[in-house]
């Protein structure tokens, strides 16, 4: 049985709109062309908007509005299994609702193959209820980079995260960028302003060469970790992405940046300055 359980700063009403009404699925979950809110509905949705490689068949099986949505959970292309998703709610007070999602009869999927796995399906989970679901109600954006640099990946690399040149590109956000802690998977690093302020963040994917993702946790002041309180956490678990693929070209390299409201105008400003300082550091002769 897979269990994800979250709160959210915001009222029951809100969130059961956005766990029920097709328009607002379609911007943090999937997009669900024939999805009706009541009891014996079936709907079925590919991974990909455009479509994908496993369909997904539900029957809505229970409406408790604003406290309760069931339904079941198939690969009919895949396996034979057959599963149960709740989503529950429970308010605490005015403007905090705690959500827990329960999806009973994983194991059922396993003639599907490892796709189908209890722990992809956690994972699955964690990222659309703590990270996609959060972002879309708390107005964070995912803004994309995209961009070829004529360079090898390695080199790229390099110039992403040694030291001197990881300040010398950064120095579009903070002339005294620079970070702390050793690069490596599950690590925990300081993402430091001149001054000694700002995130201190895990990394959650890095395959060298070729890709680094961090997972910001909580705000640094003096360099020290501060607790995650009630602003942070509408934030706290936010990523931040570096691709890299090797094209004729040399490089190409996607960034994706979660990216809250008050920090979307700057972010749009300084990443593209950020990228091309970036550009001069792969691209100079060696």
């Amino acid at each position: 049985m897979i269990t994800v359980k979250k709160q959210f700063t915001v009222a029951a009403s809100r969130l059961w709109t956005v766990l029920t009404n097709p328009e607002e699925m379609r911007r943090w979950y999937f997009y669900i062309r024939d999805f009706k809110l009541e009891a014996g509905a079936v709907f079925t949705f590919y991974e990909q908007e455009e479509g994908g490689s496993y369909l997904h068949r539900c029957e809505v099986l229970k409406v408790v509005p604003e406290r309760l949505l069931e339904h079941t959970w198939e690969h009919p292309s895949h396996s034979s299994g057959k599963s149960v998703v709740s989503w529950m709610l429970a308010p605490h007070q005015e403007n905090q609702v705690e959500l827990t999602l329960v999806h009973r009869g994983v194991e059922s999927f396993s003639d599907g193959g490892p796709d189908f796995s209890p722990e992809n399906y956690q994972a699955g989970w964690e990222d659309i209820v703590g990270r996609s679901l959060r972002n879309h109600l708390y107005g964070i954006e995912r803004l994309v980079w995209e961009v070829e640099l004529h360079a090898p990946p390695a080199r790229v690399w390099d110039s992403l995260w040694s030291h001197k040149s990881y300040n010398y590109w950064t120095h579009a956000f903070d002339s005294g960028s620079h970070y702390e802690g050793e690069l490596k998977l599950g690590g925990r690093v300081h993402l430091l302003s001149g001054s000694g302020a700002g995130m201190y963040s895990d990394i959650v994917s890095l395959k060298e060469d070729r890709e680094l993702v961090f997972r910001h946790v909580g705000l640094l002041h003096n360099r020290a970790e501060l607790p995650v309180d009630a602003e942070t956490e509408q934030w706290s678990g936010c990523l931040e992405g570096y691709y890299l693929s090797e094209v004729p070209a040399g490089t190409h390299l996607r960034i994706e940046v979660d990216s809250t409201i008050e920090h979307l105008a700057g972010m749009k400003e300084k990443f593209p300055r950020a990228i091309e300082r970036l550009r001069e550091i792969c691209e100079k002769q060696e």
